[in-house]
């Protein structure tokens, strides 16, 4: 970890977002974290959180452990994390692409639906988001 992720790792941990850290004997081997509320602090283009979910973002395993069910042991501590936090369900963007984070979700998170669709347009250093709920209602209202 470099001293510019540690200090990122402090400055979310004091802003009130919770991390939980998988170890192999006294090494770390991956995180993942949970976000009572979404602020910039979480990711510039914030989602229309409602009260009763927690944002879950960043899992990240070492190369070495991958493929070992590590991230799906840490997607699952992470929904346990929010429900001990009184949320209901657990919020992630996932693109349609990483099929590594899609392929944890089928193992970890039974019970998944899509609430809605996350458009980015980046613009030099500005990046914007723009949430459409899923249809039928699914998606959370701002």
């Amino acid at each position: 970890m470099t001293a510019r992720d540690l200090e990122r790792f402090r400055s979310l941990h004091e802003h009130g977002h919770l991390c939980t850290i998988a170890w192999r004997g006294d090494r770390p081997i991956g995180y993942a974290w949970v976000a009572l509320r979404m602020e910039p602090t979480v990711t510039q283009c914030p989602l229309p959180l409602p009260a009763h979910a927690a944002y879950l973002w960043d899992l990240y395993v070492t190369p070495a452990e991958r493929s070992s069910g590590i991230g799906s042991a840490l997607a699952s501590a992470r929904l346990r994390i929010a429900r001990e936090h009184g949320r209901e369900e657990g919020w992630r963007m996932i693109d349609e692409s990483n099929h590594a984070s899609n392929r944890t979700l089928a193992k970890s998170g039974g019970g998944t639906r899509v609430v809605g669709i996350m458009r980015f347009t980046k613009l030099f250093s500005r990046m914007r988001g723009q949430f459409q709920p899923a249809a039928g209602g699914a998606g959370a209202t701002a």
